[in-house]
């Protein structure tokens, strides 16, 4: 504020400045000096009162110890002291009505274990026939509790009570005999109470020693004490006839030791005020040493102390209001004769956040609503301008300046705005939708300002803008269920469902990981993918579905599901930059889990409940189309199958009809040609036809074990699959054929880097053992065999290579070799379906096969397996 405006604030409102100054200095001065005084007079009276109280505490405990010490004497001057003369010496000492608090004054004998049954007789012909030490229990000592008066029903509970099973009282007990002296006890509860009203307890102890004994040493005095001359308290009772009622206006508390806590704690005169304490201004701590122990006695100013001294705030207060009254009357006549026209104005007009500003556009008044609106003080205003605060930017960042704001033009040419929508930028960095009116304000047909009023539009924005994101997802839905329900095609249906839900969630990419079984168990594979190559979300799955549940991460990085210790999977950041993460499980109508669809975002708190919501229905209608997909190809491939096999089975049906009349035909002649023998009488004719007979039935039967094999091939599409160690699995098939390798001195190399596989293992035996006995039936009579087995992992499956130098195929017949009964090599035996079912078996578990080879160089197979 400038020199000449405060000149002209003192100038305007002189009289009411000076009437509140001169006031409020007089009430201060008046306070202090008052105050001063009060201070002073309470702080002088709480240390006379504090020091008043534990004087009082202090001589009482002392006169209970000079009573003690007097029991004692009664013990010293006489050789036995009975329960009657104990009666009248407490009677005589008048304790209860001379020292109030005291519970009683009572004698403890201290005698060994072998007196104990001559004690417990002696009281009970005494006239106690129930009398028994208690506790009950093997001692080697006991102080029992023999005389206690008054002997009223509270203080007979004790009667007999062995102080010395009690830790509490036998530490003071054993203080008092060791030194001689009185000794008071810890904090205790004295067996005299009963159920209702119980208080804290103490015990004081004077000890008792053979009359006219040495006790110069602490052996001494262990060796010759008799027992204790003691009084029990009752803590409440104890203090109330100390203190009474002389100090109601201080709170009272007494600890043992120098810790000031519960447990610690011996009285207390007003549980509030000690709860509180830390809160005192006031307050006093004096230690009191009383027979062997220090008790701590805390005072601090109760309720009732210092009543009176409220009279400096009374001064105060009535000072302060009576100035402020004074200045408030004086201020508001003066504003009264100052009222302005234009407040008037702006308060018939005010309808939202107000701005009133000058022919300049300079701003020179805002109210409430509009600093709330925006957040920035008038102050801000007239040091920064209304445009360069407020409306400074576009919303892409961009400067606004002023010479393009429609508003500032509107203001220049008509002074009328009329539900202009724009942007205020708020003290924050924030910024708030906003539509504006604006009139101007009129003085004797003058315009003398500008009224701009804002109304806060933001929610209807955001309802605007959860309306267009509803409609486009809406479109997005409507595609996605025209695909579902339209497209067989399973890999671009997955990959519009894998686009459409990347774009519903708003993530940066998404991905589908299609359940798979490799036989070692199932595994997540990437199907299709949305928005970011394959090398960025190769481990989405790790983190996917720990179960078969949607799993949502607002901030992986921070989320400790997927810490990389036991039990969690974990996940590699470095190779999967995300923070917000999805996975939503895709399931058939039966239940099994299909796969799942991931989603990924660098930003934190991406996915929303709804977004997650709608790919679950996405999922489960996705789920359907994929069984139908599935069922699709499965039908499919059932009619390929089917089609294959009606093949097969036309040219099985003419081949066996064709290779089976041959040996039939070559029967029937021989029959013929045995008869005419046998009725000739030629017997050597005979033996020769026999032997035809029999060669032509093991053509036939030869026949008819192919044709089986042939069958039992096509039976078999899909047998069951396993897990099996090929090396095992040659050396049974190599076991099986060992006279053939023998006899035709046949070399056999393996090199099987992939000794384990996942298929069906009679199948695999039947390729083996087909492809080596084809090596070795159809080698080359120039040189030796040579066949090499060899086994590698290829492009996620296996390769199996079988090689020979044997005679080779030409090239001209490498395209029929696996027809059913095509045989290129007559000279030797054979069936000619052996290539037929390797190539069958092959297909059959969707694999390859390829042959490369050359005339008397030999022969490659070339055999490839899915896993």
């Amino acid at each position: 504020m400038s020199l000449s405006k405060v000149r002209e604030f003192f100038r305007v409102y002189a009289l009411a400045v000076v009437a509140f100054v001169v006031l409020l200095i007089l009430t201060f001065i008046t306070f202090w000096q008052t105050y001063s005084r009060v201070l002073e007079r309470n702080e002088a009276l709480f240390t006379l009162r504090t020091e008043t109280a534990k004087s009082a505490i202090e001589k009482r405990m002392n006169d209970y110890i000079q009573i003690l010490k007097g029991a004692k004497g009664l013990f010293m001057i006489a050789d036995s002291v009975s329960r009657q003369e104990w009666k009248e010496y407490v009677a005589m000492v008048e304790v209860d009505a001379n020292y109030p608090g005291i519970q009683g004054l009572g004698y403890s004998a201290y005698f060994p274990k072998s007196y104990l049954p001559a004690l417990e007789a002696q009281l009970r012909a005494g006239g106690f026939p129930d009398f028994a030490v208690w506790p009950a229990g093997d001692r080697e000592v006991y102080t029992s509790i023999l005389y206690l008066e008054p002997f009223d029903r509270r203080n007979q509970r004790a009667f007999g009570y062995d102080m010395y099973t009690d830790s509490v009282r036998r530490e003071a007990m054993e203080r008092a005999r060791d030194t001689g002296q009185p000794s008071l006890s810890g904090i205790l509860t004295l067996v005299q109470e009963t159920e209702t009203g119980v208080q804290r307890g103490l015990n004081l102890y004077v000890p008792l020693y053979k009359r006219n004994a040495p006790l110069e040493t602490q052996e001494q005095r262990r060796q010759h004490l008799t027992g204790f001359i003691y009084s029990p308290f009752r803590v409440n009772d104890l203090m109330s006839g100390i203190l009474g009622n002389r100090f109601k206006e201080l709170h009272l508390e007494v600890y043992e030791g120098s810790r000031l806590d519960r447990s610690s704690l011996v009285y207390d005169s007003d549980t509030i005020a000690h709860a509180n304490r830390k809160h005192q201004d006031v307050l006093r701590i004096s230690p009191i040493r009383l027979a062997g122990r220090t008790w701590q006695v805390y005072s601090s100013p109760g309720p009732e102390f210092g009543q009176g001294t409220a009279l400096p705030w009374f001064i105060l207060g009535g000072g302060m209001l009576m100035s402020s009254l004074i200045f408030i009357i004086l201020y508001s006549l003066t504003n009264s004769r100052r009222s302005n026209y234009l407040k008037q104005l702006i308060t018939d007009n005010a309808t939202a956040a107000l701005f009133i500003l000058d022919k300049h556009q300079r701003c020179t008044f805002i109210n409430p609503a509009a600093r709330a609106l925006v957040g920035y003080s008038l102050d801000d205003y007239k040091r920064t301008g209304f445009h360069e605060l407020v409306h400074h930017s576009r919303l892409d960042g961009s400067p606004f300046p002023a010479a393009d704001c429609p508003i500032v033009k509107a203001l220049a040419q008509t002074g009328v705005i009329y539900n202009h929508e724009s942007v205020f930028f708020r003290s924050d960095g924030s910024y708030v939708h906003v539509l504006l009116n604006a009139q101007p304000i009129v003085d004797a047909n003058t315009v003398v300002a500008y009224l701009l009023e804002a109304h806060d539009i933001s929610q209807r924005k955001e309802a605007e803008l959860a309306l267009k994101e509803k409609n486009k997802n809406l479109q997005l839905l409507n595609t996605i269920g025209r695909d579902l329900s339209a497209e067989l095609d399973l890999k671009k249906l997955l990959q519009s469902v894998t686009d459409s839900c990347t774009e519903l969630t708003n993530a940066e990419f998404g991905a589908l990981f299609y359940h798979q079984d490799n036989g070692q168990g199932e595994k997540l594979t990437l199907h299709t993918l949305s928005g970011a190559g394959s090398e960025v979300v190769q481990d989405m799955a790790i983190a996917g579905l720990l179960g078969q549940e949607v799993v949502c991460s607002d901030d992986i990085t921070q989320d400790p599901l997927f810490g990389k210790d036991t039990p969690y999977q974990g996940i590699d950041t470095s190779k999967l930059p995300v923070k917000s993460y999805l996975a939503v499980p895709v399931k058939s109508r039966g239940g099994e889990l299909l796969g799942a669809l991931l989603f990924g975002h660098r930003r934190a708190g991406v996915f929303t409940t709804t977004s997650i919501e709608v790919v679950q229905g996405i999922a489960s209608q996705a789920a359907i189309a994929i069984d139908n997909s599935r069922l699709f190809e499965t039908i499919r491939q059932k009619n390929d199958e089917l089609h294959k096999i009606n093949n097969d089975l036309d040219n099985f049906v003419y081949t066996a009809s064709h290779d089976l009349k041959s040996p039939v035909l070559n029967i029937e002649g021989l029959v013929y040609a045995l008869q005419a023998a046998l009725k000739r009488n030629k017997p050597e004719r005979v033996e020769e036809i026999l032997e035809k007979i029999q060669l032509s039935i093991a053509k036939f039967k030869e026949t008819i074990q192919a044709l089986t094999e042939v069958a039992r091939t096509n039976k078999n599409l899909h047998e069951d699959v396993e897990v099996f160690d090929l090396r095992e699995l040659l050396n049974d098939v190599l076991l099986s054929i060992e006279d053939s390798i023998l006899k035709s001195e046949a070399r056999l190399h393996t090199d099987l880097v992939c000794s384990k596989m996942h298929f069906s293992r009679a199948s695999m035996s039947s390729i083996l053992q087909n492809l080596i006995t084809n090596s070795i039936k159809y080698r080359s009579p120039e040189r030796a065999p040579e066949i090499h087995i060899a086994c590698a992992r290829k492009d996620g499956g296996v390769e199996l290579l079988i090689s020979d130098n044997g005679l080779g195929i030409a090239q001209e017949h490498l395209s029929k070799i696996y027809t059913m009964f095509r045989r290129y090599h007559t000279h030797v035996e054979g069936t000619g379906i052996g290539l037929y079912l390797v190539k069958r078996i092959v297909d059959n578990h969707g694999g390859s096969i390829a042959v490369q080879s050359e005339v008397n160089r030999g022969t490659t197979f070339s055999i490839y397996l899915p896993q």
